[in-house]
């Protein structure tokens, strides 16, 4: 009797089957591993400005010197992303400063597509922190709130990741500032 030999192997059938669920698996995936990296971009820039606010506190008590924090915000047309500075204070007051940066951010170095888009509570356009770690305007002053969603005291340092003008994408993260105690990052979704 002559025996049936068996081919070893798939055929296309299964071949092409296994082909298409790992298309979809991919097709899948994609969506969150993108925005995972935008999350990233966006959480690595803020903790680098939440770096550089914890470094100003640091250096404000070690020096007994007042710091002040500064920036320049993002401009519509998207060719400048932003700055943080840091200066040292001539005395523990908040009145005068260096004018060399004990620190820089600059956003368009290092995080191309993400901007320093605005500050709340508007209007201010530095802070003050003083050697014992509260932080102040620039008049010394506790830090008023002009929004009812952001609390009286707290800075914060709005970031946003754009694609083109415009086209913001991701979540939006805040370094928050507050009159005293540490800084900390919040994340904002942006609607669809």
């Amino acid at each position: 009797m002559a025996r049936r030999r068996q081919a070893l192997g798939f055929t296309l059938v299964e071949l092409m089957a296994t082909v298409a669920i790992l298309a979809v698996l991919v097709l899948v995936t994609i969506p969150p591993v993108l925005r995972a990296v935008q999350r990233r971009e966006g959480i690595n820039a803020a903790q680098t400005i939440l770096d550089t606010v914890e470094f100003a506190k640091v250096q404000a008590s070690a020096r007994n010197r007042a710091f002040q924090v500064a920036w320049t915000l993002s401009t519509g047309d998207l060719s400048q992303n932003g700055e943080v500075r840091v200066l040292e204070g001539v005395t523990s007051a908040c009145t005068a400063f260096a004018t060399t940066p004990e620190r820089t951010v600059d956003l368009k170095v290092d995080y191309q597509s993400i901007h320093l888009s605005s500050i709340q509570p508007i209007g201010l356009t530095a802070f003050c922190i003083r050697p014992d770690g509260r932080v102040l305007d620039m008049s010394g002053q506790p830090i008023a709130s002009s929004d009812a969603e952001y609390r009286a005291g707290d800075v914060h340092m709005v970031l946003r990741r754009y694609v083109g003008v415009n086209q913001e994408e991701g979540p939006r993260h805040h370094v928050v500032v507050p009159f005293n105690g540490a800084a900390r990052i919040a994340f904002e979704e942006v609607p669809d």
